[in-house]
């Protein structure tokens, strides 16, 4: 192969290459495309993952027990006559929202592993009503 084919070569195969290069880049089509495939395979390798859908049942069963735990000791001393038992209402009113607040975020950032999760950690925990006398510290 002499010099000038060689060059000529290296040329046919360095300007698509440059090209696609060029293109991608500055593309955001080709750029959005690129992105929804990698997000497709993410999907894919999360949602049949089993440490992963593990850790997050886990997690979802963890917290829904925390939160019922809080909602019953809430139940329980919100209306006592007895201020010790009221502050551990607001306590567990606490402990309560702060699980819902992390639990529906847990959802929010799997939400993509909805559909092969148990129907009960589908739905968001609701927050517990703050008390007026709890603002009173």
């Amino acid at each position: 192969m002499t010099n000038s084919t060689r060059n000529i070569v290296i040329v046919a195969v360095m300007v698509p290459i440059l090209v696609m290069v060029v293109l991608f880049s500055v593309s955001p089509d080709l750029r959005r495309v690129w992105n929804q495939w990698r997000f497709n395979v993410q999907v894919a390798d999360d949602q049949t993952d089993y440490a992963n859908l593990r850790r997050v049942e886990e997690q979802a069963l963890a917290s829904i027990s925390t939160w019922e735990g809080a909602y019953r000791l809430w139940r329980q001393h919100k209306d006592s006559d007895v201020q010790e038992e009221r502050n551990w209402a607001n306590g567990a009113m606490t402990r309560a929202n702060n699980t819902a607040a992390t639990f529906n975020n847990m959802l929010l950032e799997n939400s993509f592993l909805i559909d092969v999760l148990p129907e009960r950690f589908r739905e968001p925990l609701p927050f517990l009503p703050i008390e007026e006398d709890f603002l009173d510290y």
